[in-house]
């Protein structure tokens, strides 16, 4: 899904409007755990760099006085 589309996705849903597909499937948490460790470092890496970016993003929202204008 490309953020364009999660945009549209969430107005809509805050709207009423929005539709989710759910497919009917089966969950193995042995599959699951099995995937966590053949990507690890990739998962480690983004968890970083997310960790980054949302800092970086708070700072911006301090420094436009977001957190002040709340009270």
């Amino acid at each position: 899904m490309s953020a364009d589309e999660l945009i549209h996705l969430r107005a809509e849903m805050a709207a009423g409007r929005g539709e989710v597909a759910i497919d009917d499937g089966k969950f193995s948490l042995a599959d699951y755990r099995e995937f966590l460790i053949d990507n690890d470092d990739g998962i480690t890496a983004f968890r970083q760099q997310q960790a980054i970016a949302f800092a970086a993003e708070r700072r911006a929202w301090d420094d436009a006085g977001e957190f002040r204008r709340a009270s």
